[in-house]
């Protein structure tokens, strides 16, 4: 009996710590975790058929309304203009039905504000924000390339790289126009394309390269 008397504070206070510590995992573990997710759940609304994206770009429409244009990865070219603030799909059409898998890394806003979209396919599109309506551009030579990456120069002149089976290509493009023309042959182009006073700047695996624009 003394035994057992002499034992009993040290389970309660055992059970009273152990329930201290289930009440600090629940507040300082749990509620934060559950408060994130859905924190996460209520931002992250996604209106796109597919969550594999490779890039996108915003543009406006003529009422200022923001404007997100982006293509996820997937067959027939499937393009997508989203509303960011409703958040809903206003345009989304596959461009072709070739069977292709295609996706989209390069992306130029225009100042007219209309977006060019290069994919892994060789095709370029050029999306209008105001009409919602999408023309496939004819690039010099039809080449079989890869577009990467993208970049808006001075003058409403945009460049795009393009990655062929032996080389990097560099293309420009002018709003003014609406022309395309083969800029000739970058080398090595890997790591972004950027655009400052007159100069495009291509990273590769030895550096950053100067070119006049």
């Amino acid at each position: 009996m003394v035994f057992a008397l002499s034992h009993a504070p040290f389970r309660v206070n055992r059970f009273v710590y152990m329930a201290a510590v289930l009440g600090w995992l629940f507040l300082g573990v749990w509620m934060p975790v559950a408060f994130a997710q859905s924190s996460e759940e209520l931002v992250a609304r996604r209106p796109f058929i597919a969550t594999s994206i490779d890039g996108m770009v915003l543009t406006k429409d003529k009422n200022g309304v923001p404007l997100a244009v982006t293509m996820p990865a997937g067959i027939n070219t499937p393009l997508q203009v989203i509303n960011l603030r409703t958040m809903q799909r206003v345009y989304s059409a596959e461009q072709r039905v070739d069977g292709v898998f295609v996706t989209a890394r390069a992306y130029a806003s225009l100042p007219n504000r209309h977006v060019l979209v290069g994919t892994s396919a060789g095709y370029v599109y050029d999306v209008d924000p105001d009409k919602l309506t999408v023309s496939e551009q004819e690039l010099p030579g039809s080449p079989r390339v890869s577009f990467t990456d993208a970049v808006v120069a001075d003058g409403g002149a945009a460049y795009f790289v393009a990655q062929t089976q032996s080389t990097s290509r560099l293309y420009r493009y002018s709003a003014g126009t609406g022309t395309w023309r083969d800029a000739g042959v970058l080398p090595q182009a890997e790591g972004g394309l950027a655009y400052e006073e007159g100069k495009l700047y291509s990273a590769n695996g030895l550096g950053i390269l100067s070119i006049d624009a």
